[in-house]
């Protein structure tokens, strides 16, 4: 990945004159690699009071990011601060949001059309968490320049794709013009936040459902009289590093979406510029590390950042529940009032009394021939999309299930004789020996991806995939006459059974109209 030289950053310092009008002010952008190169004083005067500030974007340069290339822009209004964003570069892959069965298509295609999903990109916003932007100076011309120093990144470091990232509803009257240059506008993965307004952690318990409150004690009983874990809360991980990343990394190969993945450099860097907003928890058994957790916290505020767990015990002794348990009574006793504890794994964090922040993704190809189709794209490759429980909660309260039409059903009987032809091109291609047939029985099935998603926008999950199992029925049909293979009589009868499945959840479908 390039990057801008000093010569180069040096030729992105903007002077906007005053404008014709005589309603103009004079601005002056500057672009640099590190944020060292920024006055502090400067950069908090206009960034949001967050902590995910000045001091961790300084851990952050100096943890030799691989996966990143960090850029920061502060706008200068007659010599005052009025602006200020940071962005980075990455070479980003669409379906990362994507989970479940569609995963698994993405993966096939993106090893085949790798350039169909992959984009170098530049993304207004933060690599590790929410994106936000400082402007205190006259708004929209304060905007105008900082997204003219995007533009001037982008240009320099041909860039395809143009992102502000996970900006919450709050950025929604300042990032509105976006929709006029061409962004479009997609639901991310929502933040989880919790008010604490709780004397002890039995109270916060009284204050979740019957079933929850059940199960939690009954965790926490069998743990607490099975074994003794240890916890030590401390703002540097000394000689605990190694065992605490290796629990890291345990947790991002599990992890269903990954976004970032951050070096061991980091968590000694973050100890050294904020040692008193650094919270690192580890727990221990028989003086083994089994985990751990990265947080960091100012006043009232805390952010729960990363965890690590030992997955060879962390579901016998409920550690996610019993480092949970910890963290909020750490939280009660400081007198803490907000803990936001990130996305992803919404279910356990919904039992936990957590709600969701809905977060905005806006994109843009810089391409106008294909930012249209990105925009058609993007909108399948929605998290709840894929996501079970962010599907079930995007849908307005009392809404009736999405009922079966003989519309729909025509297009899954398409979607399983298009499936069906590639997999016999293909077949027949690897026999035969030709790459011709190969690459058509391929090129169907990616036109069949974009018929499925079609058919899950309008039909539920569980119903589209049994009725899509018609293609059963069409395979053998197709291998008899275009392979010459063999369908046993035990085969077909398995195969009648199937159908009449299908029978029945077209029927039980139907019903949801009445």
């Amino acid at each position: 990945m390039s990057l801008l030289t000093n010569e180069e950053i040096k030729d992105n310092t903007q002077t906007q004159h005053p404008s014709e009008n005589g309603a103009g002010f004079r601005f002056e952008t500057k672009i640099v690699r590190r944020i060292e190169e920024i006055p502090a004083s400067d950069w908090e005067s206009v960034y949001p009071p967050v902590l995910e500030g000045y001091h961790f974007f300084k851990a952050l340069d100096d943890s030799n990011l691989q996966q990143f290339s960090l850029y920061y822009i502060i706008v200068y209004q007659e010599g005052k601060p009025a602006g200020a964003a940071s962005c980075f570069l990455m070479d980003y892959s669409l379906d990362t949001t994507v989970q479940g069965p569609l995963k698994t298509f993405t993966i096939f295609l993106k090893k085949n059309f790798p350039a169909l999903f992959n984009f170098k990109s530049l993304m207004c916003g933060l690599p590790t968490g929410q994106g936000r932007l400082g402007i205190v100076g006259e708004p929209i011309r304060t905007f105008e320049a900082i997204y003219k120093a995007l533009e001037d990144i982008a240009e320099k470091e041909k860039v395809a794709i143009i992102v502000f990232k996970e900006f919450d509803s709050s950025y929604r009257d300042a990032l509105t013009g976006l929709t006029q240059k061409g962004f479009h506008r997609f639901d991310s993965f929502p933040n989880t936040e919790q008010e604490i307004r709780f004397e002890s952690f039995d109270s916060y318990l009284k204050s979740l459902s019957y079933a929850t409150r059940y199960d939690l004690k009954r965790k926490f009983k069998k743990v607490d009289g099975q074994v003794p874990i240890d916890l030590e809360i401390t703002d540097r991980l000394g000689g605990a590093l190694e065992e605490a990343y290796d629990l890291y990394r345990q947790m991002l190969l599990r992890h269903k979406t990954i976004f970032e993945v951050l070096p061991k450099e980091f968590f000694i860097r973050i100890s050294e510029e904020m040692p008193k907003e650094t919270k690192f928890f580890l727990w221990r058994i028989r003086g083994k590390l089994v985990a751990f957790a990265f947080c960091l916290t100012s006043k009232d505020y805390f952010l729960d950042c990363h965890t690590g767990l030992d997955y060879s015990v962390a579901y016998q002794y409920h550690l996610y529940f019993i480092r949970f348990r910890d963290i909020m009574g750490w939280c009660i006793k400081n007198g803490i009032r907000t803990y936001e504890m990130g996305c992803t794994n919404y279910d356990p964090k919904k039992r936990l009394g957590f709600e969701f922040i809905p977060l905005d993704i806006y994109v843009k190809h810089r391409d106008r021939h294909i930012n249209p189709l990105l925009k058609v794209f993007c909108r399948f490759l929605e998290p709840k999309r894929s996501d079970p429980f962010l599907k079930e909660l995007s849908k307005p309260k009392n809404q009736p299930r999405k009922a079966f039409s003989w519309g729909v059903f025509f297009m899954i009987i398409l979607s399983g004789a298009i499936n069906g032809v590639a997999q016999v091109l293909m077949k027949k291609g690897l026999l035969v020996g030709s790459s011709e047939l190969v690459w058509a029985g391929i090129i169907l099935y990616t036109s069949d991806f974009f018929l499925w998603m079609l058919i899950l926008s309008r039909l539920d999950l569980v119903i589209a995939i049994v009725l899509a199992s018609t293609s059963y029925l069409v395979l053998p049909i197709l291998s008899i006459y275009f392979l010459h293979e063999k369908v046993s009589l035990i085969r077909w009868v398995g195969i009648a059974l199937i159908m009449l499945g299908v029978y029945f959840v077209s029927r039980s479908s139907g019903e949801n109209k009445k």
